[in-house]
Order: C-alpha cells, then structure tokens, then sequence
C-alpha cells in the first residue's frame, strides 16, 4: 500500500493510508453525536484490510472504489442527515 497520504482517526486512533479508506471508516448521519467508526469486522466487510504496520488501506489485489462510488456514497450520507438509516 502506497504511504503517500496517510489519515489518522482522531475518535479510534486507526490510521489510513488513503482519505477514501478513512472515509469509508466513518458512518451515519451527520447529525450531531450520530457517526461512528466501523468495527474491525466491518472495515473487513468493506475491502479494507491492515498491513504490517497495522494501516487501513484496500487490498490492491482488489478492486477500489472509483469516484463515482464515493460520490454515491457521499450523497447517500448527505441523505441520511434527514432520517436514520442503519448501515
């Protein structure tokens, strides 16, 4: 996994090796007190995984998310601001 942007997780202290890993990491609303961090398992779920030095990143045998999912995902979350829903 590429170093060249690193992100750590002020809340879980998990450290990323992209800004879309660490993105990914944090879900629900937006509202006040209402996002969280994704447990391991759910970090797992998603195509993230851990390298030796313990850095969230995706697994470049895999396939990335492209922008257009991000993008998804983002508005998605925007959306969520409105109502709850459950990840």
């Amino acid at each position: 996994m590429s170093r060249a942007i690193k992100s750590e997780c002020s809340v879980c202290g998990a450290t990323f090796v992209s800004v879309a890993a660490f993105d990914i990491h944090r879900v629900g609303s937006y509202l006040p007190r209402s996002r969280r961090c994704m447990t391991v398992n759910e970090m797992q779920a998603e195509g993230l995984i851990q390298d030796d030095k313990g850095w969230w990143g995706f697994d470049p045998a895999q396939s990335r998310p492209s922008q257009t999912d991000l993008a998804t995902c983002y508005s998605q979350a925007g959306r969520q601001q409105k109502g709850s829903v459950s990840r």
